[in-house]
C-alpha cells in the first residue's frame, strides 16, 4: 500500500508540472500564429527573389578561370 501512496505523489506532481507549463505557453502567446512560419515557404517574397537574381548575374560575369 505504501507505493501506491508514491505513485500516487508522483502522479499528482507530474500533472502539476503539465499544467503549469500549458499555462504558460497559451497564456505567453506560444500558440498565438503557428501557421505562419509553414506558409512563409509557399508566398514569394519580390525581394528575396531580387536578390537572388543580383547574385546570379554577379556570379555570371564574373572572369571564368577554369579555362
Amino acid at each position: 500500500m505504501k507505493i501506491y501512496m508514491i505513485l500516487g505523489a508522483i502522479t499528482i506532481v507530474i500533472i502539476a508540472f503539465i499544467s503549469f507549463f500549458l499555462y504558460w505557453a497559451v497564456f505567453k502567446g506560444q500558440y498565438d500564429d503557428i501557421d505562419e512560419k509553414g506558409d512563409s515557404i509557399l508566398f514569394d517574397d519580390d525581394s528575396t527573389s531580387q536578390l537572388v537574381t543580383n547574385d546570379r548575374k554577379e556570379v555570371k560575369s564574373s572572369p571564368d578561370t577554369d579555362k
